[in-house]
């Protein structure tokens, strides 16, 4: 049994392997939920005596206490890797230090601009900043280090411990300077799991100068910031060698586009094209998913936060593999853990994949002259009359307009109508889902196929998409098409002889029809080109920089 508790009150119980295998199931079929172990976090947590954690940020790799925020900055791997492929440490220690002297700086130049009170309390009081890195992909690459090898394994470890033992000490040396940060008490400190695995000479001045930052290491997904050092993001190997960039053309009124192949700049530098690349360089679907764990676990030992990271996994892979790599990653000491499942984004992925359509023949056109017209007048046709009674059901989706709710009633001989209510009578949202839903009731009494209504309906886009139970909306159309086809896949269910249940591996949703031209990759809701990857937790953009977690 699992108890749910808040504040110490417990306010149900429920079967743990019921909820582990629906945690599972869904990060199988969605991509969501992560994990966090939060045990683990605040075990590890430095100041967890003054300031308990009572959550993270979005993308979880900042866990925070009440009245936490953010003060996150990132040192490029791949710049420290010289012309014969060694790795530039004094470079990169004095890097380290000139970074963990700069966001102190920044927590003071924040001071009087937070927010909240709650906020500047407690970033004078724990002056909580986050270094990490981004481009350790590109960083092996250069090395001529296969990302999944013992060989980056010991690599990553020796440049992670140098990284953390310059940030504390130069932290250390800070509290000499200018003082520590004001909850700082040894004897709370040093019950910090991740502090007693700090080297005892390390451990022993910290004791004796005290220590500026409460906490000092984080790996955040770092997209924006890849993107503009043209490296990959967070701890993240290389997610592809090259993808198509798409730009609108100034004819065609937006709807055609030139298409580029664009390298991974590294690729690109090194080698020039992606075609018989040497064997260390390796991609992120094509590395063992336990291995990346391992890698993960291998960086988080120097890490006093958390990181942000997604493993990759083949569309092909298993719902027990999900579980095991969940378990492997609490056995590991993450503190966290995402996985993407390839295909398991439903709405924003777009399969490349075309049936082939059989040929039109063009018609010979003397033998349709030859050919003597009907000109009998047809009869006019009518939708069937609606009953005084029927049954349904109402749902409730949230969408980008706002909160909708569909009605979807049946009569005798099926689906005949759809009611939808959004925002305020009148209003412009109201009035266009009015509208749609008046013309599918009335297609639905002309005896349309109601999945061809659903194939119209779903993948239209809107200019506010949001995330409802693990899948994306991208508009009230989209969302009044996904209900309907919900509602369609329940009942057909419900009338399937032989079957209790549909199978795990059956798709919620499926997939909107006729896929466009693309790269394989998502398609992003903001500049509409397929280059969004899930890298370091978030959805992200590489054309325009967008991502999920900003």
């Amino acid at each position: 049994d699992f108890d749910l508790r808040y504040e110490g009150e417990v306010y149900k119980t429920i079967k743990a392997k019921t909820l582990w295998n629906e945690i599972v199931s869904h990060a199988y079929t969605s991509a969501e939920p992560g994990l966090l172990f939060w045990d683990t976090m605040k075990d590890y947590h430095n100041a967890e005596y003054c300031s308990p954690l009572v959550s993270t940020n979005p993308c979880a790799e900042q866990p925070l206490p009440d009245g936490g925020c953010c003060n996150l900055g990132a040192v490029n791997l791949e710049r420290f890797v010289d012309e014969n492929g060694n790795f530039k440490i004094e470079q990169f220690k004095e890097t380290v230090v000139i970074a963990t002297r700069f966001l102190d700086n920044v927590v003071d130049y924040n001071m009087d601009r937070h927010a909240l009170e709650d906020q500047k309390k407690n970033a004078e009081n724990d002056r909580r900043v986050g270094l990490g890195i981004l481009g350790l992909g590109d960083m092996m690459v250069r090395m001529g280090i296969k990302y999944d090898s013992e060989d980056a394994l010991q690599t990553i470890d020796q440049i992670m411990q140098i990284f953390r033992d310059t940030a504390y000490e130069t932290s250390s040396d800070l509290a000499a300077e200018k003082g520590r940060f004001p909850n700082f008490d040894w004897n709370g400190y040093s019950k910090s799991k991740f502090v007693k695995n700090l080297p005892k000479s390390l451990q022993k001045k910290i004791k004796q100068n005290g220590v500026r930052n409460c906490t000092l290491t984080t790996v955040a997904p770092t997209g924006s910031g890849a993107i503009v050092s043209r490296v990959t993001s967070g701890v993240e190997p290389i997610f592809a060698t090259s993808y198509k960039r798409r730009v609108k053309k100034n004819d065609g009124y937006g709807k055609t586009f030139n298409e580029y192949k664009v390298y991974h700049t590294i690729i690109g530098t090194l080698f020039g094209t992606d075609e018989n690349l040497p064997d260390y360089v390796v991609t992120a679907h094509n590395i063992d998913p336990y291995f990346r764990v391992k890698m993960q676990g291998v960086i988080q030992k120097y890490i006093d936060s958390s990181i942000s990271s997604t493993v990759n996994l083949a569309e092909d892979i298993t719902v027990d593999t999900v579980a095991d790599i969940y378990m492997t990653a609490y056995e590991t000491g993450l503190k966290g853990i995402t996985v993407y499942r390839e295909g398991s984004r439903e709405g924003i992925l777009v399969s490349d994949k075309k049936e082939e359509k059989p040929a039109t023949p063009t018609p010979d056109i003397e033998s349709n002259l030859n050919i003597d017209l009907d000109v009998t007048p047809r009869a006019e046709k009518r939708p069937r009359v609606r009953p005084s009674q029927t049954a349904g059901v109402t749902r409730r989706i949230r969408t980008g307009e706002g909160t909708l709710y569909i009605t979807i009633n049946e009569d005798e001989n099926g689906l005949c109508e759809v009611f939808t209510t959004i925002g305020k009578a009148g209003g412009n949202a109201a009035a266009q889902s009015e509208a749609i839903s008046r013309l599918i009731s009335l297609a639905l009494r002309s005896g349309l196929d109601p999945h061809a209504i659903v194939r119209q309906l779903k993948g239209i886009s809107g200019p506010n998409p949001t995330w409802e139970d693990g899948r994306l909306i991208l508009s009230t159309p989209d969302a009044i098409g996904k209900a309907m086809d919900d509602y369609i896949q329940e009942r057909e269910a419900m009338k399937a002889e032989n079957r209790i249940e549909p199978p795990i591996d059956k798709p919620l949703i499926t997939l909107a029809p006729e896929p466009g031209e693309d790269n394989g990759l998502m398609i992003c809701t903001k500049c509409h080109n397929h280059n969004v990857v899930n890298e370091g937790g978030c959805l992200i953009c590489r054309e325009c920089g967008w991502s999920k977690c900003d």
